[in-house]
C-alpha cells in the first residue's frame, strides 16, 4: 500500500495536524486526533482482518472537515485529504476510499448506521467514540460546552442545552453502538467511570 518512507510521511502527517488542530478548544484538537489513532490500532490488533495503515489514515484523518470547527475553507474533502497526504504517493484509489469514508465516522451523521461499511470504518468510529466518553470524554464535554456558551447544568430548567444533558442524549448512548468486541469491552470501564462522574455531580448539586 505505501512506499518505504511510510513511517516518515506518517511523522509528516503527524506534523501537519499538529499545525492545523493544536489548541483547538472543542476538545477535537491534536491529542484528540492521535488518541482515536492509537485506540485504532489496539483495536485494529485485536480484530481480525484488519488494513493497519488505512486504519491509521481513516483515524488521523477522521475530522480534517468536522462542522464543528472547519469553517475557514470552501476546499472540498478530496483537496483538504489530497494537502495532507501530499507526498505520500498514494495511488488514488486509496484515497478515494478515504474521501469516501471519512464522513462515514462522524456519529452524528450515521446515528442510524444502516448503510454496511468496512471493518477499518468500524473500528474507527469505535476508536472515536471511546474517546468520548470516559475521564477524557467528561473533559471535552465540558470543553465543547464551555466553547459553545452552554450552562453546565440548570436543574429542572430545560429551556437550554446543558453540558449535562448531553451525556444522557448522546454520551451515555455511546457504547451501545460499539461495532467490534473490543471496542465493547473498552467502553465498558469508561461508561462506568460516567456513571460515577454523574452520580458525584447530582449528589454535590443537591448540596443545601
Amino acid at each position: 500500500m505505501m512506499n518505504a518512507n511510510y513511517s516518515n510521511n506518517i511523522k509528516s502527517l503527524e506534523h501537519k495536524l499538529k499545525e492545523r488542530f493544536y489548541g483547538e478548544a472543542t476538545g477535537h484538537d491534536y491529542f484528540h486526533i492521535l488518541r482515536v489513532r492509537d485506540l485504532a490500532l489496539h483495536i485494529c490488533q485485536e480484530e481480525k482482518g484488519c488494513d493497519k495503515e488505512f486504519v491509521e489514515l481513516l483515524s488521523l484523518l477522521h475530522d480534517v472537515n468536522d462542522h464543528k470547527f472547519q469553517n475557514e475553507t470552501s476546499d472540498s474533502l478530496e483537496t483538504i485529504v489530497a494537502k495532507f497526504l501530499e507526498g505520500f504517493h498514494l495511488n488514488k484509489e486509496i484515497q478515494n476510499r478515504l474521501v469516501a469514508y471519512i464522513p462515514k465516522i462522524s456519529f452524528s451523521k450515521n446515528k442510524d448506521e444502516k448503510e454496511d461499511v468496512p471493518l477499518a470504518v468500524k473500528i474507527v468510529r469505535d476508536a472515536d467514540r471511546l474517546d468520548a466518553i470516559g475521564a477524557i470524554g467528561v473533559a471535552r464535554a465540558f470543553a465543547y460546552g464551555g466553547k459553545k456558551n452552554q450552562p453546565i447544568y440548570l436543574g429542572d430548567d430545560t429551556t437550554l442545552p446543558t453540558t449535562i444533558q448531553h451525556f444522557y442524549d448522546k454520551l451515555l448512548q455511546l457504547p451501545s453502538f460499539m461495532h467490534t468486541e473490543t471496542g465493547r469491552k473498552l467502553a465498558k470501564e469508561r461508561f462506568n467511570f460516567m456513571e460515577a462522574f454523574l452520580k458525584q455531580f447530582f449528589n454535590e448539586w443537591m448540596i443545601r
